[in-house]
């Protein structure tokens, strides 16, 4: 067995401890204690040098060696020297002399009787001149001696040790290094010095407490292994140790009294709680919002799972702790009831003093308290946030929203206290898409103009189709009348009750008008694309767009412009919705050309030369088309079909249908038929069409066509040198 495995003397039984030291019998090898072993003598293996033995071993040699004595011829010689060296005095003994390797043997065997020894140690440094490095491995041996205290098992003390007897020896060489610091000059020395008497101070603190864990004057240098030691105190709810480790290491206290308070709390010491909360709970702290939500179960007997974290903000968490206790205590309570009224207040005081608006009105409603949330908000002017995710949508959440309306209407009947909370609720509804709650927020609001707009993103919202739209008819029709409504009570008829209430609208009748006509238009539109695709004759291409909504009269000018092209596309026939199709131009001032072009771009695509016929006729009838516009219509469809052979015949007829004759060769040209515009160029004498014609015949290859360019060109231009040269007429 180890030396350090023994416990107690193998002899006498007496237990090892710092004043009964072990000492190994270098005879036998047992450990035995000082009094087991008083005796010395030469040892085989060990040379002349005397060696410590037990008494059993000491006296088995000096018994035989008696023996020897009268049973044989007594000389006396031997035994005398062995007691003459046995008598010999401990200075005497570990004497050193000139033979080397008796030396070495003497400073192998060497202890002393009573170590440590403060008194000696301070005795032999004051032989040394250097009082700064003297100070210097003072402190290095008082860290030394400090590392003897560290448990080596945590939480397990070594009862060998004498711990005030150290604590006191490194007290007494500290101030012998502050003295050695002083005369060398030293500083900084001098005020490691003062810091190191602080945490012996600290470490005489624990053992006085029965502390399990001492640390090293080492480790309480460093604030981690500091605050780490306090944070163990914390836990194992030891206050008084973890303030004093926050004082003397210059820790941050206000874990230890948030810990203290919460203590106070969980004993119902409600009036203690305050006073320790006061001293470490910082204003306007939303732990509510913050913290993860545990129960009170876990918050009240497990309150120390989190793991350590090496920023982890104890403050932060105790206030989390407190928070949770004292709001998520209603948690465990069923729907409908309450806390007791001295809970209650004590909840709200904290929750007044250090936390949010948003914590307190919070309360209020998870306790079933709305009215007192509604005052709340207005008499501190809460912002439009903590109304909406406070107490609205902690409402909707319980199907709650008819308790809020006549709450609010109860504090304040005519709402115009609400009105910029009610609108930023609005602002958030619509944001997150939330529309029958809107529209129902609306209605309660009187906001009739924006109750519209909400049906309308009902008409809309995820439509694919008009006929999907068609079934949703009901939802313009209620927009109608929210219109209607309000065109009402801006006419001088209307009731005076009505316009007080109601919010203001800044739109005049005629826009009000306007608004009612595009949704009447709407329905037409509606109505006629179901119509058409009923009947299995649309043709409708109407698709969502990039937004992903389908094109109606409610967006932009080009989506507006797009449902005047597919009205006239829908129907068997151009007439069908030409005339709802002139309404949406005229309604909206859109371009009619673009409109008409673009429409027979679509006619063509799919070869409906009638349906271009009966566009053509529609347009002209109108009178308000000019012939430039009834050619552009027909160089659009050609320019489309003009790429397909087989549609020559229909090509031709489209052709002679336009007015100017530039533009009928200009359609020749698209088509390859050079000959024909060659025909038309030189009836109407272009020859810049010609030369293009050439131009172009040189490109293709039609050699025929290309001869009679030239030789018209070179007629021409025969010509009109023959006119220069004409002599002029005599005066």
């Amino acid at each position: 067995m180890p030396d350090a495995q023994a416990t107690a003397c193998v002899i006498c039984t007496e237990p090892f401890g710092m004043f009964n030291r072990r000492h190994h019998c270098r005879r036998c090898g047992r450990v035995v204690c000082s009094v087991c072993s008083p005796h010395s003598c030469v040892v085989h293996g060990y040379g002349k040098a005397l060696v410590r033995v037990c008494s059993t071993c000491y006296e088995r040699i000096y018994r035989s060696m008696a023996q020897e004595s009268l049973t044989g011829s007594f000389t006396g010689s031997s035994y005398a020297h062995e007691q003459e060296a046995e008598d010999e005095t401990p200075e005497i003994q570990w004497k050193l002399q000139l033979d080397p390797a008796a030396n070495a043997a003497v400073r192998e065997q060497f202890y002393y009787e009573q170590a440590p020894s403060s008194s000696l140690c301070m005795a032999i440094l004051d032989l040394y001149s250097d009082n700064s490095a003297c100070g210097r491995l003072i402190l290095e041996l008082c860290n030394t001696l400090s590392q003897i205290l560290v448990p080596l098992l945590p939480g397990v003390r070594n009862e060998e040790l004498d711990h005030n007897l150290i604590i006191s020896m490194i007290r007494y060489l500290l101030f012998n290094a502050k003295l050695k610091m002083i005369k060398a000059g030293e500083t900084q020395g001098l005020e490691l010095c003062d810091t190191y008497l602080g945490h012996v101070d600290l470490m005489k603190f624990l053992v006085e407490s029965n502390c399990g864990d001492i640390p090293s004057l080492q480790d309480l240098l460093h604030p981690e292994s500091a605050r780490r030691l306090r944070d163990r105190f914390i836990e194992d709810e030891r206050l008084s140790l973890a303030m004093e480790v926050s004082t003397k290491c210059g820790l941050d206290p206000s874990g230890v009294w948030a810990a203290a308070g919460f203590a106070s709390l969980s004993c119902g010491d409600f009036a203690a709680a305050r006073e320790k909360f006061a001293r470490c709970i910082k204003k306007v702290l939303d732990i509510i919002q913050t913290s993860p939500l545990i129960s009170f179960t876990q918050v009240t007997v497990t309150p120390w799972l989190i793991p350590p974290q090496p920023t982890y903000n104890w403050l932060f968490m105790w206030i989390c702790y407190y928070f949770l206790l004292a709001v998520l205590l209603c948690q465990t309570v069923s729907p409908g009831s309450f806390l007791d009224s001295r809970r209650f207040d004590e909840c709200l005081y904290y929750l007044s003093a250090y936390g949010s608006s948003s914590a307190v009105v919070s309360f209020y409603v998870r306790h079933g308290h709305v009215k007192l949330a509604c005052r709340y908000i207005l008499d501190k002017k809460c912002s439009a946030e903590v109304f909406v995710e406070s107490l609205l949508m902690r409402l909707v959440s319980r199907g709650s929203l008819s308790v809020l309306k006549s709450q609010l209407e109860l504090t304040d009947p005519t709402l115009h206290s609400w009105v910029p909370y009610m609108t930023a609720a609005c602002r958030y509804l619509h944001k997150k898409g939330y529309l029958n709650l809107l529209y129902d927020l609306q209605l309660f609001m009187r906001d009739y103009f924006r109750a519209a707009q909400t049906c309308i993103r009902f008409y809309e919202s995820g439509a694919t189709s008009y006929v999907e739209l068609h079934s949703r008819l009901e939802h313009l029709n209620k927009a109608c009348r929210h219109i209607e409504a309000i065109i009402a009570e801006k006419r001088p008829s209307g009731s005076k009750r009505n316009k007080e209430d109601s919010p203001n609208v800044p739109l005049t009748l005629s826009d009000l008008n306007n608004h009612l006509n595009t949704i009447n238009l709407q329905v037409e539109v509606t109505k006629f694309m179901h119509k058409c695709a009923a009947d299995a004759g649309s043709t409708s291409q109407l698709s969502p767009g990039d937004d992903g909504r389908l094109p109606t009269l409610f967006g932009n000018g080009q989506m507006r412009g797009e449902v005047a092209t597919q009205v006239l596309l829908a129907g068997t026939s151009i007439q069908d919705g030409f005339t709802l199709t002139c309404r949406i131009i005229q309604d909206y001032n859109l371009p009619a050309a673009r409109v008409y072009i673009n429409t027979g771009r679509a006619l063509a695509r799919q070869y409906r030369y009638q349906h271009i016929q009966q566009l053509l006729r529609c347009v002209s009838d109108t009178g308000l088309v000019t012939d430039k516009c009834h050619d552009e219509i027909i160089l659009a469809c050609v320019r489309i079909i003009s790429s397909d052979d087989s549609q020559t015949k229909h090509v031709d007829s489209l052709i002679r249908l336009l007015r100017n004759d530039s533009n009928k060769v200009n359609a020749y040209l698209l088509c390859g038929k050079l000959r024909s515009a060659y025909l038309i160029a030189v009836k109407e004498k272009r020859v810049e069409a010609i030369e293009q014609i050439a131009e172009e015949a040189m490109k293709v290859g039609q050699k025929k066509t290309l001869e009679l360019c030239k030789k018209w060109l070179a007629q021409y231009q025969t010509m009109q040198e023959s006119q220069h040269r004409k002599p002029e007429p005599k005066r």
